[in-house]
């Protein structure tokens, strides 16, 4: 009898249409997102956290499912109620700037921010918080680029959300509107590692789907276990 429950509990939970947040979706991997969840009949429910309304975004297929949350500030991730996500199905960041913002802009959007959506996570009851790091993340590190995403990673690790992935992804490909001139350069470079921006976004959503019925996963994927997760789907 207990075999049978769990058989139609597990059956129940994995029929069950997800919900998700996207933080970082006008950026080129939460854009990529946000629109791998909306072409996906797993999820009904994509909400996006900006700072001002996608307007773009009305013609996408699945715009249905679409919930737009405007903030003024980025800053009010600290003080969103718990219950606006209550035991949702994943929180994704993809949120992400460059050094030359400025070091303080730059540790606010890629530490703190992190920090404060996991936050929202746990206290939301919310099952899977996903985050995009960097390969060679290290809170050691001499550069502070890779410095402040090792911090971003091992201080949401302390947080104890109820699964947590952690991605490291290459040299990012065909960013289309986020061009970055580093990047340009790296793609002729044989020896880097790679990877497209679409193939970051579907194995966030792959792996989201695979985690909606676990408890207790932490999984950091490196460049080469990103483009795994797709050839095993």
């Amino acid at each position: 009898v207990v075999s049978t429950q769990s058989s139609i509990c597990s059956k129940e939970m994995s029929e069950r249409k997800l919900k998700g947040v996207v933080f970082g979706a006008s950026g080129a991997i939460g854009n990529a997102l946000v629109r791998e969840l909306l072409g996906s009949d797993k999820w009904a429910t994509v909400a996006v956290v900006t700072r001002r309304p996608l307007d773009n975004w009305d013609t996408l297929p699945g715009k249905e499912k679409l919930q737009q949350d405007v903030v003024s500030s980025l800053d009010e991730i600290q003080t969103l109620p718990a219950d606006k996500y209550h035991h949702w199905d994943a929180v994704f960041n993809c949120l992400g700037t460059r050094v030359g913002t400025g070091k303080e802009n730059f540790r606010k959007v890629d530490l703190q921010y992190f920090v404060d959506s996991a936050n929202l996570a746990k206290r939301s009851g919310v099952n899977l918080f996903s985050m995009v790091s960097s390969q060679s993340a290290n809170p050691k590190s001499m550069f502070y680029y890779l410095k402040i995403k090792g911090q971003a990673e091992e201080e949401v690790r302390q947080i104890g959300v109820n699964n947590l992935s952690i991605y490291r992804p290459g040299l990012l490909l065909e960013r289309n509107k986020d061009f970055r001139l580093g990047e340009a350069i790296g793609s002729w470079i044989p020896f880097l590692n790679k990877i497209k921006v679409s193939e970051v976004a579907a194995a966030m959503r792959v792996d989201a789907e695979r985690k909606a019925t676990l408890s207790g996963a932490v999984d950091l994927y490196t460049n080469a276990d990103i483009k795994s997760l797709l050839t095993q789907h």
